[in-house]
């Protein structure tokens, strides 16, 4: 409390009062369902079985309504990179070897395909960097070797921009013509994971590496940001906020957890899984949930989903029915 002196005649009772309880963010309504927010929105449905006999997993989306993904079957070692358009399957590339990471990152452009391909060599893991074209032939070796490379599940794992190919290790970001050509790699601060190019996050903040300069951000401890919203999972509960702190919207608490790596698609959703109750049978699944932060609301997408994917404003989750698995991809662009 600042107190103002003022001369007065008579004297005067100062009484404290106690300090008001922190604003809290209001809890989350209970969520509609995607038709009744978005009457017009589609759901497409992906087999999560070819016609191959593989089990599919799909890893991206190109305009032309195909998608790129795994395909791989128990009775044979390794896995295949392939297009999947209207149940028909074309392989861009195979991996024979069990038990390595195989294809481990994915990115795509309005000709290419580009993958990243991971497996042994004399003990060590190598990765080298790959194309195809979209309208077919064969792939073509862009890197040999991409050094320690890192990836985490994230749509910016690899990623063309500026005519470049770009993927990162623990301490730089590395890139390379798409027409080929010697790779170039550039230092950046250690615990940044990129974002858009040429951007990167990290707990401390943002960093712009074309500028070279470090931005904070006010979000305290918890936090992933992106560089128009941070998410913020603290005691129990899973927020949304600026990068200065402010408009936070409350997600969910308990159970409620993220379910991309990467924040807020489009800048506009954030995507949120609950967790089965404790005890569930079978493979884990959760209460999958969209929250449009223009409306502030949340929206269920399935009462079970198992796994959850995002790029380049498509969103595609799996389920299990029957034992029998399938994708569904829903065009975030196309929510009004």
């Amino acid at each position: 409390m600042v107190a103002i002196g003022v001369a007065v005649a008579a004297t005067i009772t100062l009484v404290c009062l106690p300090a008001p309880a922190p604003l809290r963010a209001p809890a989350p309504a209970m969520p509609a369902t995607l038709a009744a927010a978005w009457p017009k929105a589609r759901v497409d449905t992906v087999p999560g079985l070819l016609p191959t006999g593989d089990t599919y997993q799909m890893a991206a989306v190109l305009d032309d309504g195909a998608t790129v993904g795994i395909a791989s079957r128990p009775q044979r070692p390794g896995s295949r990179l392939v297009v999947v358009s209207h149940r028909n399957v074309r392989v861009l590339a195979s991996i024979t070897q069990a038990g390595v990471p195989g294809f481990t990152a994915i990115a795509t452009d309005a000709a290419r395909v580009y993958w990243a391909a991971t497996v042994d060599v004399a003990g060590s893991a190598r990765t080298s960097l790959w194309w195809a074209s979209r309208r077919g032939g064969a792939a073509h070796r862009l890197v040999a070797d991409a050094g320690p490379a890192t990836f985490n599940q994230s749509q910016y794992d690899l990623q063309v921009s500026g005519g470049r190919l770009r993927w990162v290790d623990a301490n730089s970001a590395r890139s390379v013509p798409v027409t080929g050509g010697a790779v170039a790699v550039r230092p950046i601060p250690a615990g940044y994971t990129p974002l858009a190019w040429p951007w990167f996050t990290s707990p401390a903040g943002l960093y712009d590496a074309a500028a070279q300069v470090r931005t904070s951000v006010r979000v305290g401890p918890g936090a992933t940001c992106g560089r128009a919203w941070c998410r913020v999972s603290r005691r129990g509960e899973l927020d949304l906020l600026r990068p200065d702190g402010s408009d936070r919207h409350r997600l969910g608490g308990g159970s409620a957890a993220a379910a991309l790596v990467d924040v807020t698609p489009l800048d506009r959703f954030e995507v949120v899984s609950v967790a089965a109750p404790a005890g569930a049978s079978g493979p884990p699944l959760s209460e999958l949930l969209l929250y449009d932060i223009r409306r502030r609301r949340s929206v269920e997408l399935a009462a079970t989903a198992a796994s959850v994917h995002a790029r380049a404003g498509y969103l595609w989750w799996s389920t299990v029915v029957a034992g029998t698995s399938s994708w569904h991809l829903l065009n975030l662009r196309n929510l009004g």
